[in-house]
């Protein structure tokens, strides 16, 4: 009777080998798939992230409204709206989500490769003592450039061109438009945002300190 041959140890190094090389193949594959779905579900989010600020900045632009909340107490004016190429200020009501109904003082602020978001209640606003103990939202992050722009209308009610700042905060813009560009590692597009007030172009010469004022500013 013949007795069984086994298997030498060679020929289990080599099967060890080569089962440890399939393990390592089917491992690397896994990776790089794990790492593709996350990737991709983290580009998806910061996708829908671009859409929801859009349309939230677009709503809140669409719906500003002419009440002042600052004075200008050498000149006898109020404050409806400030503008600069990285900050603005206004007065518009905010998403039931967010506010308690009434309307709001609302700031947009570009700070580092941030773009912020405040606000405060317009009844009891006072400018000279803002309080900015709560932290700000986070509406977008990896930005490289952002620039805000206004345009007015003259005399003659005929709009103007665009302006990186607005020089007249006792009138508010009859349009607000928002470019961003982001980090080019982000892969992130913003498509400019151009919003038309709500309120009548001609209503921009009239005295809003005292045809608007809201009574918060004592």
């Amino acid at each position: 009777m013949r007795r069984a041959r086994g298997f030498t140890l060679i020929e289990v190094l080599l099967a060890l080998g080569i089962i440890a090389f399939l393990m390592a193949m089917i491992y690397a594959g896994l990776s790089s798939a794990i790492r593709s779905s996350e990737r991709g579900g983290a580009e998806i989010d910061r996708t829908s992230k671009i859409r929801v600020t859009h349309e939230f900045m677009r709503h809140q632009f669409s719906r500003m409204l002419p009440l002042v909340y600052a004075q200008d107490r050498v000149r006898g004016t109020g404050e409806v709206f400030s503008g600069s190429a990285r900050k603005i200020r206004y007065v518009a009501p905010m998403p039931g989500y967010l506010g308690r109904g009434g309307p709001y003082v609302q700031e947009l602020e570009f700070t580092g490769k941030q773009l912020l978001f405040r606000f405060w209640m317009l009844n009891g606003f006072d400018a000279e003592k803002i309080d900015r103990s709560e932290e700000p939202i986070v509406l977008l992050d990896q930005i490289r450039r952002l620039e805000f722009n206004f345009r007015g209308v003259d005399n003659q009610s005929k709009i103007g061109d665009w302006s990186q700042s607005w020089e007249t905060p006792q009138f508010p813009p009859v349009m607000v438009r928002l470019r961003i560009e982001f980090d080019p590692e982000s892969r992130l597009v913003w498509p400019d945002l151009a919003v038309p007030m709500l309120v009548d172009a001609n209503v921009n010469r009239a005295p809003f300190g005292a045809q608007f004022n809201s009574g918060a500013i004592r």
